[in-house]
């Protein structure tokens, strides 16, 4: 029972979080560039002029529109509902992996820089709640003493450790 209570007020702290972002012409511009690759503009075409609270959990359970082929503006602005679908499942889906993959610190200097800058729009409160759903999956998601299961804590306690941390 605590573990779906725990669930469930992350899910609100993320609503409540992210709902105050608006969908703004800068969502609506980084959705509109044009990227190199097919399956970048074919993302953002399923994401243009919608909110994130009515993007339907069926369209993420394609595969695509996947997190990593949206601009970062957008990525900000759709996150929680990838986040609020992710914690559907009681492990880590291919959704949350794909969210996991960009909440990562990278361990190479270049991206490093990067990342810094991708993540240096976010409020505080959103990125405290980025570190609590990492903190989540941590201690929820991964029961199974599997290799993947290893690479997955690893990469999360040295995210959180190195970069996440600063926001408790």
């Amino acid at each position: 029972m605590r573990f779906k209570n725990e669930k469930n007020c992350l899910k609100q702290d993320i609503q409540n979080v992210f709902e105050k972002i608006p969908y703004s012409q800068a969502v609506l511009i980084d959705l509109m560039t044009e990227r190199n690759h097919l399956e970048n503009n074919e993302t953002s075409k399923m994401f243009l002029n919608k909110n994130w609270w009515d993007v339907s959990g069926d369209v993420l359970d394609l595969g695509t529109p996947c997190p990593f082929l949206l601009g970062d503006i957008s990525f900000r602005y759709f996150l929680p509902a990838f986040l609020l679908h992710a914690l559907q499942n009681e492990h880590v889906s291919p959704v949350m992996d794909s969210v996991l993959d960009r909440l990562y610190l990278p361990k190479d200097e270049e991206c490093l820089e990067e990342f810094k800058q991708r993540y240096s729009m976010y409020t505080i409160e959103e990125k405290r709640i980025l570190l609590k759903l990492l903190k989540y999956i941590r201690h929820r998601c991964l029961h199974k003493d599997t290799e993947l299961n290893r690479r997955i804590i690893e990469r999360i306690d040295f995210s959180i450790e190195n970069f996440w941390s600063d926001f408790e």
